[in-house]
């Protein structure tokens, strides 16, 4: 006979809080899971769509945790064009190119990270429910 009990979670956010009330040692863990869990899957991903020239703007995006969020950045330090590569826009060039300004269709959705976070989903739901699930047999 299979095992059908298990646990229903709607948000990430109340399992951190009652973990947090039963066991403040295994918060971290659970965090670390799911952002490893994130660099695994959605990073590539987001990675194989960015065009490459000079490789500095696939290198530069990365998951990094915060609070009861896992969030995707990219473009920072010597690839602040990043959001223009990725959503579009006008880019006014520096120095000696300060008269020509290089223009992309504006799209409010993206080209690269949301739809890499889209095309990803179905595994980083499964992902985090195994990393729930570790968490609940830690904590037994």
């Amino acid at each position: 006979m299979a095992d059908t009990t298990g646990v229903y979670v709607q948000n990430l956010g109340e399992v951190r809080k009652y973990l947090r009330k039963l066991h403040p040692d295994l918060v971290p863990v659970l965090r670390n899971d799911l952002k490893s869990a994130v660099t695994a899957i959605v990073v590539p991903n987001i990675r194989a769509r960015v065009p490459k020239r000079t490789g500095r703007a696939q290198s530069n995006i990365r998951a990094v945790s915060k609070g009861n969020s896992i969030v995707i950045v990219a473009g920072t330090g010597k690839v602040a064009y990043f959001g223009w590569l990725d959503f579009g826009g006008e880019l006014k060039g520096r120095g000696r190119a300060k008269n020509q300004t290089i223009t992309r269709p504006f799209l409010t959705k993206g080209r690269y990270v949301y739809p890499g976070i889209a095309a990803t989903e179905p595994r980083i739901v499964q992902a985090a429910g195994q990393a729930v699930d570790k968490i609940i047999k830690q904590s037994l």
